[in-house]
């Protein structure tokens, strides 16, 4: 059940997006590429200010944008999913850093015109390769305490599509992966 304020989030965001980009916004497409495609000038305390106008803290409204909203502007993984658990298959990485870039480098080379939610992708990607009848058992790989925990295992509950996710909160990826593995997705994503 979604809450009051995220029926209007849409109009908020189009209408800041609006007054910082001084040029008329016709929808929310146009509205969402021009936040992506933003720079720093705009983007500056952007959740702060979208805050004060929905009476929302910047935190909820920016989590909201980047694990829930956003996802209407790209394509659905699950088609693709049998593809990326055959791509960590194949790829003889055993860093397991080095394993991720060339997988989403792999995904992104092969579907060039899919637009993939990247951490939605990254999650999924992360959570097959923590599986334990993963591919080459890299569950020793990633258990690692190099690598990004994203989940507890005693504060998971299962979805339908298979993923596990905390059952109160859903961590962003931005939280819970280190710069270098976001500035990869950046890269390979061109976000």
């Amino acid at each position: 059940m979604s809450e009051v304020w995220q029926e209007h989030f849409e109009l908020h965001f189009i209408q800041l997006i609006q007054q910082r980009s001084v040029k008329p916004i016709l929808d929310v497409n146009v509205a969402f590429n021009e936040f992506q495609q933003a720079d720093d000038r705009i983007k500056q305390s952007f959740w702060v200010d979208m805050g004060e106008m929905m009476r929302v803290k910047p935190k909820k409204l920016h989590d909201y944008f980047h694990n829930t909203w956003s996802k209407k502007f790209y394509d659905d993984l699950e088609p693709y999913k049998n593809f990326v658990q055959e791509t960590i298959s194949k790829v003889h990485d055993e860093d397991r850093k080095l394993l991720m870039r060339n997988v989403l480098r792999t995904l992104q080379n092969t579907y060039p015109t899919k637009k993939f939610h990247y951490q939605t992708l990254y999650q999924f990607v992360n959570y097959k390769l923590r599986q334990p009848s993963g591919p080459r058992g890299l569950r020793s790989l990633t258990a690692s305490a190099s690598s990004p925990a994203f989940f507890r295992k005693d504060s998971m509950v299962e979805n339908r599509s298979g993923l596990s996710q905390m059952s109160q909160y859903s961590a962003s990826v931005q939280d819970s992966c280190d710069e270098e593995d976001m500035r990869t997705m950046d890269d390979i994503f061109g976000q």
